[in-house]
């Protein structure tokens, strides 16, 4: 009776040790489940449910990213089945490849801490062979169970196939399979941009140029159908661009603004300087009239300093305000009428 009595509590010894045992194997833990997480295969946005169509999202736990095993075996075609008398996963195989059910309901966005179970004791085997996982430091990193569905780490299966994974961390998405080819796009060089000046009211402004210009009662401003008729075009193919032109009634003095796109015009458009602008125009205006060069001076109008180069057409005096605006344009402000006074009055319409 006594031996009996021994024996029991022997077994009884035994078998709560290895309850105690068994017990340890199942580890509570605190992770996260993290519906920001994307995941694509082969650049195609993936949706993960269990059995029922209930849409599953990864996990993660101390760094390492944790797929549904049967949503992420359904991708590669890949068998798998549950050995509850092993419990054991079971990879690969002659067995059917799981069929994901149809998400239903929409997936959610927002991040969720969780308390779910690290359970050491599934076992995993790929076509027969038993399977230990490591993360990327070679720690080895086990099962996770929440919610009756089993997750791996998303590394686990990939290896497993030979599947490239990568985690892309600007998109906050988890890359499985190729990449899809990016178009390459050669570079294209920035075209010079001349901006267009605008009126308010009595007010004309060109922020491009910091050029201010009010109308006064005797002026009136050509429309851009009167300028095209003028000259052609408000923008020509040379890279001329006539963006304000005004005359006073009383004593016909005409003021222009006109930008040049020197880009358009010579490749070492960014050494050219104003003074050099004026030179140009030196040399070029005789051919073009009866001009005689009545000097060069720097002037400020408007808060702008300008070289000016000061002419005579006929008897019409006609004043080129030259500034250099950024590597690539030429701002020229031409002033014509046939009285000095008349130059000084539109002068004073620059502010």
């Amino acid at each position: 009776m006594k031996k009996l009595i021994s024996l029991s509590l022997a077994v009884i010894m035994m078998f709560s040790m290895a309850v105690s045992v068994f017990a340890a194997e199942n580890e509570n833990i605190d992770a996260v489940l993290d519906r920001r997480i994307k995941v694509t295969y082969n650049g195609e946005l993936q949706t993960f449910t269990d059995a029922n169509g209930k849409i599953v999202y990864p996990i993660v736990y101390e760094g390492t990213t944790y797929l549904p095993v049967r949503a992420a075996s359904a991708l590669v075609k890949l068998p798998v089945r549950w050995d509850g008398e092993n419990y054991t996963v079971v990879l690969g195989g002659d067995g059917a490849p799981y069929e994901a059910a149809a998400p239903v309901g929409t997936p959610l966005t927002e991040s969720e801490n969780i308390k779910t179970v690290l359970d050491k004791n599934i076992k995993v085997t790929f076509n027969g062979d038993l399977q230990t996982f490591t993360d990327v430091n070679g720690k080895v990193v086990y099962p996770i169970v929440h919610e009756g569905t089993t997750y791996l780490p998303v590394r686990a299966v990939s290896n497993l196939v030979n599947l490239p994974v990568e985690w892309d961390g600007a998109n906050y998405t988890v890359v499985l399979g190729e990449k899809p080819e990016q178009p390459v796009t050669p570079p294209v060089k920035e075209e010079a941009k001349l901006e267009r000046g605008v009126w308010n009211g009595n007010v004309y402004t060109n922020e491009f140029g910091n050029i201010k210009f009010t109308l006064d009662a005797n002026s009136v401003a050509y429309t851009d159908e009167d300028i095209t008729a003028q000259f052609g075009a408000i923008l020509d193919d040379q890279g001329n661009l006539y963006d304000m032109m005004v005359q006073n009634l009383v004593d016909g003095t005409i003021t222009m603004v006109l930008y040049e796109d020197l880009s358009v015009k010579t490749p070492a458009s960014e050494q050219i300087t104003a003074d050099m602008y004026i030179e140009l125009l030196k040399s070029q205006l005789p051919q073009a009239g009866d001009y005689t060069i009545a000097g060069v001076e720097d002037v400020e109008l408007g808060g702008n300093d300008y070289a000016v180069l000061k002419t005579t057409n006929s008897g019409i005096f006609q004043n080129y305000y030259i500034m250099k605006v950024g590597d690539d344009h030429i701002v020229c402000l031409i002033i014509t009428s046939i009285t000095e006074a008349g130059i000084n009055g539109a002068e004073a319409c620059f502010n």
